[in-house]
């Protein structure tokens, strides 16, 4: 939410496994913090469950043996929520239960000018 570097200091942020422990109430800021330490026309790949609601899981199926807090969102959600702080989507792709535990979403956006 707070991230140690200056403004426009990266060309890219990988973000995978990690936006969907942090609270929908705070998700903003983290977002936030993307667009301030992002080049322009840099490029944040980020993926995400895919679900509704939020809230600590007992025994989460992509995270056994203790618990954990997530937070779902849908794709055109998190496309509105990144499309508020003025990154475009660039490309996306949902991959299935088989794979993760849960369906995840990964996603691509570019800092737009």
């Amino acid at each position: 939410r707070q991230l140690p570097f200056d403004r426009d200091f990266f060309d890219g942020i990988w973000s995978s496994g990690s936006i969907y422990h942090v609270t929908k109430s705070d998700v903003k800021k983290v977002i936030k913090e993307f667009k301030r330490v992002i080049k322009t026309e840099g490029v944040v790949a980020i993926s995400f469950k895919l679900g509704q609601g939020e809230g600590i899981e007992a025994n989460p199926k992509s995270y056994s043996g203790s618990p954990r807090y997530f937070a779902y969102y849908l794709k055109d959600e998190m496309q509105g929520l990144f499309s508020s702080f003025g990154f475009e989507e660039l490309e996306s792709c949902t991959y299935p239960e088989e794979i993760f535990g849960d369906n995840n979403q990964q996603m691509w956006f570019r800092k737009s000018v």
